[in-house]
């Protein structure tokens, strides 16, 4: 079934939404530094309309054949999205929403018993509706941090934000989880080949952080001036990482390179490794975008 989004329902309705979209998101840009109520302030922005979508019927149930189509058409080798394919599957991308929107580990919590169940589904969740949003900002080639994450959509028979996924994600045992959660910018880590599953979502979290360290676009360490720019959505966790590694090890002192490292498989470790001593700092912000309305 072809799921439409009801408020684009007519042209000219969709062009004054698409612009305001687009203002809306840049204007958030400036006043977000990260992605969700741990990094920003809770709640939607003020101005973001809700996303709505037509839920599937009669509570159906969880499946990620429509989202397979789109990631393996839209992906690129590099975890990001190719805009004129993923407009091309755009049918796809809302059939899976609409299943979204009607299930969940709140809609429909008989088929999300497991941890790792709520976790896959939160992965494809943030992964479908980051592309979406995406499409609907006109597939910028750069999107300023935080410009996607207070935009609400319907899932889960609720609204919410990328940023709440976020919010839930980080309530995880492992600040991984949260690390290795799925975007379509560089200061997220990739976007999947394949929807994610229940069953060995803990070893593709631990592959994913290790790709996302490894990958020089995403973690930036920078040898000419020696600095570790850690990653926005990382930067909360800093003592967190620090505290667990002195109590496991008994030391005083370490690093946030030096745990990171220990959390690591090679080649990522030794990248860290050779960053022994360099200074750390949160990655830098985007310059703030001025908003046409000001």
């Amino acid at each position: 079934m072809n799921l439409l989004v009801e408020s684009f329902a007519k042209g000219t309705i969709f062009l004054m939404f698409r612009r305001r979209c687009k203002l809306a998101l840049l204007c958030a840009a400036a006043l977000t530094p990260g992605c969700g109520q741990l990094f920003a302030p809770a709640g939607p922005a003020k101005g973001f309309a809700p996303v709505k979508v037509r839920p599937r019927p009669a509570a159906p149930k969880a499946g990620w054949d429509a989202l397979a189509r789109v990631l393996a058409a839209a992906v690129r080798a590099d975890g990001l999205a190719d805009a004129d394919r993923l407009g091309a599957r755009a049918a796809d991308l809302d059939e899976q929403l609409g299943i979204l929107a009607a299930t969940g580990p709140t809609q429909t919590p008989e088929q999300f018993g497991a941890p790792e169940a709520a976790v896959a589904y939160w992965y494809n969740a943030r992964a479908a509706w980051a592309m979406k949003l995406w499409l609907l900002a006109g597939c910028p080639a750069e999107m300023p941090r935080g410009g996607l994450c207070d935009q609400p959509f319907d899932l889960d028979g609720r609204t919410l934000t990328l940023g709440q996924i976020d919010e839930l994600l980080a309530k995880d045992r492992d600040f991984r989880t949260v690390a290795a959660a799925p975007g379509v910018s560089l200061e997220r880590a990739a976007l999947p080949a394949r929807p994610f599953e229940a069953k060995g979502i803990r070893k593709q979290i631990e592959d994913r952080f290790n790709a996302f360290v490894h990958d020089p676009k995403r973690f930036v360490i920078d040898v000419d001036s020696q600095e570790v720019r850690v990653p926005g959505m990382l930067w909360p966790f800093r003592e967190r990482i620090v505290g667990e590694f002195n109590r496991r090890y008994g030391t005083e002192g370490a690093t946030l390179v030096t745990a990171l490292a220990r959390l690591l498989a090679a080649p990522a470790r030794r990248r860290l490794q050779d960053a022994a001593g360099y200074r750390i700092a949160e990655a830098p912000r985007p310059p703030k975008v001025r908003c046409a309305a000001e």
